[in-house]
């Protein structure tokens, strides 16, 4: 085992799933959008809190448990993507320059995302995609 393996508590591997993968590569085409300086988490508060506070008991943080590396969730796919009945849905939130107007920015993101789904092998039904601004400047 090397240092790069992430494993479960009973020792086994983890899979990154199909939506962890895409909502990391999705964060990397995002950040290349002229205008976008930073992306946050997007996932809904109570959701981020329980999958920080799983990852942290993971690492061994409290007393006598085993000490396991974290999925990597939080610093690495700031991107919400989840699937429903009607398809995907993934919510981006960004920080945006002041030097470009922030709606062209905007749908400059959307248009990343919509491809990206878009080139998915199993195609991309998308329910939803939502970029929302948190910071301008």
């Amino acid at each position: 085992m090397t240092d790069d393996d992430v494993t479960t508590a009973a020792g086994e591997p983890v899979v990154p799933s199909a939506d962890d993968e895409l909502a990391r590569s999705l964060a990397i085409a995002v950040l290349g959008v002229p205008g976008v300086l930073q992306t946050y988490d997007a996932r809904p508060v109570v959701a981020a809190v329980v999958a920080d506070a799983a990852s942290a008991l993971r690492t061994g943080l409290g007393a006598g448990l085993p000490l396991v590396k974290p999925v990597p969730l939080t610093p690495s796919s700031p991107i919400a993507v989840s699937r429903g009945a009607a398809g995907l849905s993934v919510t981006v939130k960004i920080a945006v320059s002041e030097e470009r107007p922030a709606a062209a920015t905007c749908r400059d993101v959307y248009a990343v995302v919509a491809d990206a789904v878009a080139a998915l092998p199993e195609g991309g039904d998308v329910d939803t995609i939502s970029v929302q601004i948190s910071r301008i400047g």
